[in-house]
């Protein structure tokens, strides 16, 4: 469920007589103010009691900070009133002595703004302000606990007492809550902005029992630990802290609430709570040009997407603090894969969603209709029907709504879209969906293993353009688990690419018993038919020698370059007190092209977009050098963000290499080498931390007789070294001198014979580069709400890379509308202008807004069960809800009220929790300002218990929800409870339209039921228009295609009105219109299909479908373009559109290039650029324009230089010149092989385009045997 966020603020009354300490003060006649923290100090590293004038210390995890210089807590200056402090969700909280309180009554308030919620371990809340020992039934806690619920709990006469309110806490705004607890009256309640939202009993006359620990504020006093890390922390921004004597009534509540209101004018500031990366400034450890979470634990980098000129990234992150738990999506948005800017969390656990227990690793794809979609491993530990607690859910980007290029907004789809069953693998190991589509297939793998047989990946295949049907398919592949333990049980972050010639690569990241955690692959074959991988040799090979510092694969076929780019995690090799002193934990390793080499193996390089990063040239050694010449050179660098490219001739030397972060006698040192006489690449640590062996980690590479050519990236602790394009070494330093800076060639022997290429070394600049905002803009620049409803404005900030986006929001009227991160609700008729203003320097941009009275509506019929029977309401099936089921009964378990509205409520366990049902309301046209509510209680299961609202039309589920509880401790104790908890749904986009609401129960364990009442649901006034169309008639197919089908059709009739058509093919619905013809794309050649068609009314009445026409597309030839592999001898059949660089005399028959080779061309002749005028030439060149048919699969050899910019092959659209597809060479004259899927482009007219723009060494680019599926 999708719930706004808004600031929090807590007031809650405890009429009792609490003690905090062992003397009990008298009751006291009239409300006074015990305790009260302002947090107005704005810094510092302690914040004031008012009350007794003390100075309370926060602990922070910088106040005396281990690897950076020390630095205050986090204060936020867009408090409530002044300032606010920011706790960070494990290091920050403020200790106070233990405050003595009334014995009748205590008031507590505050105002938070939660940035994350916690998982809740050990059942225990992340306290807000609390002075209570839970396991003796002493004191009180008010805090937070998964997904947003939040309660008071408090200990009295031996018992523990809870009041939960489930209407999850919004994050990331600020919100008023109120809680009271009358231990003379025996109530309890609570109260948000201003309203009461729960209530419970307890014996009348209670008090609670002291508790003598310290009151924490942020820290819960009983905080479950987790190795050195305190859980149960609240993380977000606190303020307005006040313990008072007396318990608030609810109109002193309310009056509090509005007294705040007034003090800033109406409008609550928008705190800010996000990470900010100066925080760790000074960090001699945390990599500077790596991509890394702003703070805070991160892992596997994931589901790479390139969408609208723009790459992003997501990885898996811990909001809470530097540890493994909990996690989210963080998400990362670059222009080049290399400088990156941070986004909010793509992805959040939530509690009445598929993924209560955490969002694991996924991977993204832009689907069938061009939107961008997510698929994420979904953890809910709370489904024992299902029998694992991983399955893949799917969320889809809002960008087609709201045109946020950024892709900030995702919405989850409420169903999952794959469960494991029995048979799909190893149960309850089931994560890591890899996605692609081959031709017109999607397929699906998910990490998995077989029992006994070791890891595998499931394979799934849909042709669904929802991608929400998946079959399974089977086993992708299984190894030899006698021969390769180290395969392990389960393989996790399967990923299978393109390299061309035919050839697949698969990737996996084995872990479970035996397992060596790490990046292993095969090359081989992939069968779509026949979903299965089949490998050229058995035996996997590694890509990094690192040892545990390169794993969690994820990767994509880049769009723009056609390129193969994997992304991974450097693991930290810290522990846990380590990461806690740093604040941070691991950082994403550079991403790396992976192709495949003239001679089968694997090529792993560094993207070439990380020349972007250089600064300084240090060292610039292109001709022969000696070795001692070379080392004077080294001896000037001193530095530790660096990249170098150094080759080696060996000469009588065996063992070659460098030693980086080298102290200059050699105290402190890291050896990468390669030993010639047993193919030996390694990295020699032993002196990599200054008393410490580290080790030496190695693999075997044979290069022949290649020279030694390393490619090294030093970021801080960071060492990555590729050597000749064949494999990596990721390793770690933690230096502990600050003089370990210094660079070293190094031999075993002989070093005279040895002869220096080329050396290279450049300082690097950080990928994080700020870049200010230069405006901002809103749209709509005015907007129509009515009093109540809400809509919302889009704010767009310049230049699309501006470093920091976030922008405030104010109202020049709250009291015609307010506006809560860009949300605007209508407060009463007039006109208001709302404002952003960025917080990066001060732009603004303002959106006029009138407010005006809703449309006449009635509420649902039967709504709130008022007429004692289901009236108005249609029971589709079962016997879960029947006239019986509505009571008017309004306690539970004998004391504890329901909180039902009015008499009558519709309380499920009337009928016992096995009966199973479906509950529908009569169709209606939603009117007023679209806003729905209702009260929902009973069992907590968002699969098998909810309520859910449709379109009458197509029957789309548009909001689900079910009832309140945590999910903690399934089977025994989840928080469930009868006693009803509001739920909102912003339904303003289908004001007009039919729609419906139905209520599930399909549980028959314990909690199998699901009560409801009050649905306060505006319905249009007037007769409701149940009248369908008429048929479409006539239906015909004037035109066709070997891909297409043109249908057309006579228009059909209502009594108000066709709003529009709905086109079926095969009997599935395959497109809309709003005229009487549709044209059906992306059809296969010389295929029958079935087409119907039907007409819908703004009522969402559908008409009778048309009389089924049957259409056989027309056959087609696919032929392949004019000379394309220069057979000819010349360039008949391409186009030399500008420059001299192509011409008849580059298509030659050279088996070598005089200096090496061979080419391996395709046939006898070729392009080769460099052939007539060298390098010093520029031009393009163009094929004749054709059709692109059969699968959309192109390729083609390319080789030449490396310039995805200036030197390239592209794929073009002929209507507007875009490129579609690009390639590059890789600086090798040799020809490779290059593969594109283009099946999104078949039936585009298109051409292929060979440009060289460039000059200067590799200025040059080589081409043969473009295959090309083109519709003759």
């Amino acid at each position: 469920m999708f719930h706004r966020t808004k600031w929090l603020s807590i007031m809650l009354s405890v009429s009792l007589g609490l003690i905090s300490c062992p003397v009990t003060q008298p009751a006291q006649a009239a409300a006074a103010t015990i305790a009260e923290w302002k947090f107005d100090e704005g810094s510092g590293k302690t914040t004031k009691e008012s009350v007794g004038n003390t100075s309370d210390p926060i602990h922070y995890v910088f106040n005396n900070a281990v690897y950076k210089p020390s630095g205050a807590p986090e204060w936020k200056a867009d408090g409530i009133s002044g300032s606010a402090l920011l706790f960070d969700g494990y290091s920050t909280w403020v200790t106070h002595n233990p405050i003595a309180t009334p014995s009748t009554a205590m008031t507590i308030e505050t105002w938070v703004a939660p940035r994350a919620y916690e998982w809740g371990d050990n059942g225990m809340l992340s306290a807000i302000v609390n002075q209570h020992d839970k396991s003796a039934k002493q004191g009180f806690v008010l805090g937070v606990f998964r997904g947003g619920t939040w309660s008071l709990q408090i200990g009295s006469g031996g018992n523990w007492y809870e009041l939960w309110a489930y209407e999850p806490l919004p994050k990331y705004e600020w919100s008023h809550l109120a809680a009271t607890v009358d231990g003379t009256q025996g109530t309890m309640k609570l109260y948000l902005n201003g309203q009461q939202v729960a209530s419970r009993s307890i014996p009348a006359n209670s008090t609670i029992t002291p508790s003598g620990n310290p009151l924490l504020i942020g820290k819960n006093n009983q905080s479950t630990p987790l190795a050195v890390f305190p859980l149960n922390m609240f993380n977000g921004l606190i303020d307005e802290v006040k313990i008072r004597s007396g318990a608030a009534s609810a109109a002193e509540v309310q009056s509090s609430y509005q007294s705040y209101l007034t003090q800033l004018g109406g409008n609550l500031p928008t705190p800010d709570t996000g990470f900010n990366r100066s925080t760790y400034n000074g960090d001699k450890y945390r990599p500077t040009y790596h991509a890394i979470a702003p703070g805070h634990w991160m892992n596997e980098p994931h589901a790479p997407l390139y969408y609208n000129g723009q790459y992003h990234l997501f990885y898996q992150n811990n909001q809470h603090g530097p540890y493994w738990h909990n996690m989210h999506w963080g998400h990362w948005v670059s222009e080049d894969m290399v400088h990156w800017r941070d986004l909010p969390p793509a992805l959040s656990p939530e509690l009445f969603q598929v993924d209560p227990d955490g969002d694991w690793t996924g991977s993204s794809v832009i689907d069938d209709a061009g939107n961008p979609t997510l698929f994420f491993t979904a953890g809910n530990d709370a489904k024992p029907y299902i029998g694992s607690n991983q399955n893949i859910g799917v969320a889809r980007s809002t960008v087609k709504q709201d045109g946020d290029n950024d892709l900030k907004k995702w919405i989850k789809e409420s169903k999952l879209a794959v469960t494991q069953q029995p048979g799909q693998g190893k149960t309850g190991e089931f994560r890591d969906p890899y996605v692609f589509k081959d031709g017109s297939t999607w397929f699906m793998l998910v990490g998995t293993g077989i029992e006994g047989q070791g890891g595998t990946a499931a394979v799934y295949s849909t042709s669904d353009p929802k991608l929400m049907n998946w079959t399974y398919r089977g086993p992708l592949y299984q190894s030899n688990m006698a021969a390769y333990p180290h395969l392990g049980t389960v393989w996790e972050l399967p990923v299978l690419l393109p390299l061309g010639n035919g050839k697949h690569l698969l990737a996996i990241s084995p872990v479970g018993s035996g397992a060596d955690v790490e990046v292993y692959y095969w090359i081989g074959t992939w069968n779509s038919g026949t979903a299965k991988f089949t490998p050229d040799q058995p035996a996997p090979q590694l890509m990094d020698f690192g040892d545990f510092k390169f794993t969690g694969p994820s990767a994509f076929v880049d769009p723009v370059s056609g390129r193969n780019i994997l992304f991974t995690i450097a693991q930290g090799e810290r522990s846990s007190q380590e990461e806690s002193d740093a604040g941070w934990a691991h950082n994403a390793g550079l991403p790396v092209e992976l192709s495949l080499r003239p001679d089968g193996r694997l090529g792993i390089n560094p993207i070439a977009e990380l020349k972007s990063l250089r600064g300084q040239q240090l060292v610039n050694i292109t001709t022969d050098t000696s070795f001692a010449a070379a080392n004077t050179a080294l001896a000037a660098v001193s530095g530790d963000t660096l990249e170098i490219e150094v080759e080696l001739a060996r000469g009588a030397a065996d063992q070659v290499g460098m030693k980086v972060r080298r102290s200059p006698n050699g105290e402190e040192e890291t050896l990468l080498y390669y030993k010639n006489s047993s193919d030996e690449y390694g990295v020699n640590r032993t002196k990599t931390v200054a008393g410490t062996n580290k080790g030496i980690q190695k693999g075997t590479v044979d290069l022949g007789k290649e020279n030694v050519k390393l490619h090294v990236y030093l970021d801080k602790s960071m060492v990555e070294s590729y050597l000749n394009g064949l494999k990596s070494i990721t390793t770690r330093t933690y230096s502990t001198r600050e003089d370990a800076k210094g660079l070293q060639l190094w031999a075993d022997t002989n070093t005279d014979s040895i002869v220096v290429k080329s050396l290279k070394v450049w300082s690097m600049n950080p990928a994080y580069v700020q870049t200010p905002a230069s405006g901002v803009t809103l749209s709509p620049a005015s907007l129509q709400v009515t009093e109540g409803g809400k809509k919302s404005l889009h704010a767009t900030v310049a230049p699309s890379n501006a470093t920091n986006k976030n922008v405030t929001w104010t109202s020049s009227n709250p009291g015609v509308a307010t506006v809560v991160n860009g949300v605007v609700t209508g407060k009463s008729a007039g006109t208001a202008t709302i404002t952003a203003t960025t917080r990066d320097g001060a732009r603004t941009a303002s959106s006029a807004v009138t407010v005006a009275a809703p449309a006449s509506s009635a509420n649902l019929t039967n709504g709130g069960f008022e007429s004692g029977n289901l009236s108005g309401w249609i029971v589709e099936s079962g016997t879960a809800f029947s006239d019986a089921a509505v009571s008017n009964q309004s306690v539970f378990w004998d004391t504890q009220p329901f909180n039902h509205k009015g008499t009558y409520h519709l309380w499920g366990f009337k009928q016992g929790e096995e009966a199973t049902g479906v509950l529908k309301s009569s169709n209606f046209t939603l009117g007023g300002n679209g806003q729905i509510s209702f009260l929902v209680g009973g069992g907590s299961d968002i699969d098998k218990l909810y309520v859910s609202f449709h379109r009458a039309s197509d029957g789309k589920e548009l909001f689900r929800s079910t009832g309140p509880g945590t999910y903690w401790n399934w089977q025994s104790s989840k928080g469930e409870t009868e006693s009803y908890t509001r739920r909102y749904w912003d339904a303003t986009a289908y004001i007009g339209t039919s729609m419906y609401i139905k209520v599930v129960d399909e549980r028959t364990d314990g909690w199998g039921h699901i009560n409801v009442d009050d649905f306060l649901v505006p319905v249009q006034g007037g007769a409701t228009d149940t009248q369908a169309p008429t048929a479409p008639a006539n239906l015909q197919a004037p035109a066709k295609t070997a891909n297409s089908v043109t249908l057309g059709w006579g228009a059909s009739t209502d009594n108000v009105g066709v709003t529009g058509y709905t086109i079926f093919r095969n009997g599935t619905q395959v497109g809309t219109s709003t005229t009487t013809g549709y044209t059906d794309t992306g059809l296969s050649p010389n295929t029958a299909y079935a087409y119907t068609v039907k007409a819908f009314d703004a009522a969402g009445n559908g008409s009778a479908a048309s009389s089924s026409l049957t259409v056989t597309t027309q056959a087609s030839t696919i032929g392949g373009i004019t000379n394309h592999d220069f057979e000819s001898g010349n360039l008949t059949g391409w186009t030399v559109e500008s420059g001299n660089a192509f011409s008849a005399a580059d298509v030659t028959a050279d088996v070598n290039w005089g200096w090496g080779g061979p080419f391996n061309q395709s046939g006898t002749h070729h392009l080769w650029g460099f052939k007539d005028g060298g390098d010093g030439q520029v031009g393009v060149l163009q094929s004749e324009t054709f059709t692109l048919g059969g699968s959309g699969v192109i390729d083609f050899l390319i080789g030449g230089g490396n310039d995805i910019n200036n030197l390239y092959v592209a794929l073009v659209r002929a209507s507007d010149g875009v490129e579609l597809m690009k390639a590059t060479g890789s600086n090798n004259e040799a020809y490779s092989r290059i593969t594109w899927n283009a099946a999104s482009y078949v039936g585009t007219p298109c051409y292929m385009k060979i440009v060289d723009n460039a000059t200067g060494g590799f200025g040059h680019i080589n081409v043969d045997d473009v295959n090309v599926p083109a519709l003759k």
